[in-house]
């Protein structure tokens, strides 16, 4: 059994997130038994992962594993025919059709807020004492059953959750606490598992016990995708080798090693080997720490297609991904305006997701600055067909990223004969990538001169697709498999 381990499933997922997925798909196509596991307690959990292409028996949430939820057939709960709201006693009030308010006598006791992309279905109640303050919440399992109830102080800060089996059955506390003036989780309480009750300080020591389960239960590999569960291996037993995959530069832009890395490089967390998505990155690394250090890539293509012209959108722009300060969104508006010198109707569009609303301010002054305004667009994250509508419909992919573990939204966009101009980064598009499409860092002339040609000589524009393609080809499934195959992990 292969466990690859990361936080979470996301509504909105980033590349590791795809990264994961695709290969835990992937190894069990193969007949590899593999995993995709995750720590983090999230009620619409089995909702997320199918937008990474997954189903239930290829995922394990360790919150599920405690809650006995690991093979639930979903049954969708409507808040009118839940038995929890008694209606007898209880009227139902539906201001817009994302609330629905519970009344007793005039007074709202509960609120309940449908869960997200559905329709009238229980997501979460908000319990109300006679002065409107929030009691109790409890949270629904995107499956159709009450998955846990928090318990709040009279500040609105949360002093008790519990976690529930689908029957009811409690089998998890967490406790919250006053440390150094904030209330946050102090102990993890397993009540009743396999006849005793266990405490844990943090959540990640849970997951280590919970790892430990499992692993006795079904022995094997693991390979954790993020940084921030590091701490959470040396305790994690009999297992037949404990790998990190690094999906990023293991360097910030000044070439010093990540300070989230050092424990792991210097050896001290117990783990057999680091994995990296270039041999150009394993030779870069390998001086650095007394651990292995293998290559395999972190991008799977699920087909390679040859674009036509007459699909893009005449002289569109793509950048693709998560629109975040480091990735550098501003160059990419530099460069469309260095391209509208000679192609007046070039437009841009961002397509990704931000979580930095300053960020996004800026960009916003920055477009009327340059006057933009009418060609620049943010359109909405979108993922499968969607997505691949995205790529198809525009003439020219534009990475901006001053620094890659392998860069996924290049690859994506090559495999669908998208022609890209990107940065020459290490350990991303200049290992796979030709010279007349990589540009200097902050070069926005060059890589504006680079767009125009694509855009001004079709025959160019479709040679450019057809290499592009044939780039991609390193990254196909049977391709990818062999690597890792090849890494003999043990």
């Amino acid at each position: 059994m292969n466990y690859f381990i990361s936080e979470n499933a996301f509504e909105f997922n980033s590349g590791p997130e795809f990264s994961q997925a695709a290969r835990t798909s992937m190894y069990n196509s193969f007949g590899n038994l593999t995993l995709f596991v995750t720590r983090n307690y999230t009620p619409v959990f089995h909702r997320t992962i199918k937008t990474l292409g997954l189903n239930d028996h290829q995922v394990l949430n360790m919150y599920d594993f405690f809650q006995e939820a690991t093979r639930v057939s979903r049954v969708k709960q409507n808040l009118r025919e839940s038995v929890t709201i008694p209606k007898k006693r209880y009227v139902i009030e539906s201001p817009n059709p994302d609330q629905s308010l519970i009344l007793n006598e005039g007074r709202t006791v509960a609120k309940v807020n449908v869960m997200p992309a559905t329709v009238a279905l229980m997501g979460n109640v908000e319990y109300f004492d006679r002065f409107d303050h929030i009691v109790a919440r409890d949270e629904w399992d995107y499956r159709g059953f009450k998955s846990s109830t928090a318990y709040f102080h009279p500040n609105g800060e949360v002093s008790l959750q519990k976690f529930y089996t689908p029957v009811g059955k409690v089998v998890l506390e967490i406790t919250h606490m006053n440390v150094q003036g904030h209330l946050m989780p102090t102990m993890y309480k397993l009540i009743n598992y396999c006849g005793a009750n266990y405490r844990f300080n943090t959540e990640n020591e849970l997951f280590t016990f919970f790892m430990n389960e499992q692993l006795k239960q079904n022995p094997g590999t693991i390979i954790l995708e993020r940084a921030s569960m590091l701490n959470t291996i040396p305790g994690i037993k009999s297992t037949k080798g404990k790998y990190f995959y690094l999906h990023s530069s293991h360097t910030n832009l000044k070439g010093q090693l990540l300070t989230t890395l050092v424990e792991l490089m210097r050896g001290a967390l117990d783990f057999t080997g680091i994995i990296v998505a270039t041999k150009q990155q394993q030779q870069d690394m390998q001086p650095l720490t007394t651990l292995p250090v293998l290559a395999a890539p972190d991008t799977i293509v699920k087909e390679n297609k040859t674009n036509l012209l007459a699909n893009c959108k005449s002289h569109k722009i793509l950048v693709l991904g998560r629109i975040a300060k480091e990735k550098q969104p501003q160059d990419a508006l530099y460069i469309l305006k260095s391209v509208q010198a000679s192609v007046a109707d070039a437009t841009l569009e961002f397509r990704g997701y931000s979580t930095d609303r300053q960020l996004l301010n800026e960009l916003d002054l920055l477009i009327e600055q340059l006057g933009l305004k009418n060609t620049v667009t943010f359109g909405n994250y979108v993922v499968g067909k969607m997505l691949d509508d995205v790529i198809e419909g525009a003439q020219v992919l534009l990475s901006t990223v001053p620094t890659e573990g392998n860069g996924m939204q290049n690859i994506e966009a090559m495999s669908h004969g998208l022609p890209v101009i990107a940065y020459n980064v290490n350990y991303g598009p200049n290992t796979y990538m030709s010279n007349e499409q990589l540009v200097p860092i902050g070069n926005y002339d060059q890589a504006a001169n680079r767009i125009v040609s694509l855009f001004q000589d079709d025959k160019q524009w479709q040679e450019a697709s057809i290499l592009a393609s044939q780039q991609a080809q390193l990254f196909t499934k049977d391709s990818v498999y062999k690597q890792w195959q090849d890494l003999n992990l043990q």
